[in-house]
């Protein structure tokens, strides 16, 4: 699949679409949130991430997530809504489990159309939406879950490519005070080639950054490599980010909680 390379080589990816996301953060006791995330038309792309915590559980399947109403629905994989989800354990440095959702409600994989799939989804992971081929329209993929109450929620990074979400329903600036990069275990270095980099996608592109060590916080990828103060992970958004080695990330919870 020609598009699904092109969303691998995220270094040198090209605008796949664009879209719009609006967000409502609840903070009260046991809320519930939902952000909107309009997927373009023409079978373009965008990047959603899951920003809350499956309501009494710890994951939820992505038929439960994205619901059978929601979708476009077709027999083959073209005329249908598609969902791309990175899975860095396999084979090769990584490789997607692609879907699509067929008129019974259920996700088959889209390279074994007889195979009937329902992955799981967990606080804080990225996926990829498609829209049919045929598309004229953009369409509202709605995503809800439970805002995140715990004080503080650990992520494991593993070697090379993950696509990450916020876990939090609010946006993560990677160089606010709600994460310690460095402490946590993340390379930081001097050049973008030696340290971790995170690719925050914008609905227009890239916005690739890496984290340094001279001051310990993230700088733009291009000359003149200046501190990134806007490289922020909305509600509903996601990035890729590449580890020189594994580590564990622990986030705080970046809103009061009464």
């Amino acid at each position: 699949m020609k598009k699904t390379s092109v969303l691998v080589a995220v270094a040198t990816a090209t605008v796949i679409g664009a879209a719009a996301i609006a967000q409502t953060n609840v903070y009260s006791r046991n809320a519930v949130g939902a952000v909107r995330i309009d997927v373009p038309p023409g079978g373009q792309f965008v990047m959603a991430g899951f920003s809350f915590k499956p309501i009494g559980a710890d994951t939820i399947t992505l038929k439960d997530l994205l619901g059978t109403n929601q979708l476009v629905q077709f027999n083959a994989s073209p005329g249908a809504s598609r969902v791309y989800i990175w899975d860095p354990s396999m084979g090769g440095g990584g490789g997607y489990v692609s879907v699509y959702q067929r008129s019974d409600g259920n996700f088959y994989l889209i390279a074994a159309p007889t195979v009937q799939t329902n992955p799981l989804i967990s606080a804080g992971q990225g996926f990829w939406l498609q829209s049919p081929n045929n598309a004229t329209t953009s369409m509202p993929v709605f995503i809800m879950g439970e805002v995140l109450s715990s004080n503080e929620t650990d992520r494991i990074h593993t070697t090379g490519f993950m696509m990450i979400a916020n876990p939090y329903s609010a946006p993560l600036d990677i160089n606010g005070t709600n994460v310690s990069w460095i402490v946590d275990g993340a390379t930081a270095g001097v050049a973008p080639t030696i340290a971790d980099t995170v690719y925050i996608w914008d609905g227009a592109g890239y916005n690739s950054c890496y984290l340094r060590s001279v001051d310990a916080k993230w700088h733009y990828a291009t000359p003149p490599f200046a501190v990134a103060t806007n490289a922020i992970i909305p509600v509903g958004g996601a990035a890729w980010y590449k580890a020189q080695k594994s580590f564990t990330n622990a986030l705080t919870r970046p809103y009061p909680w009464w």
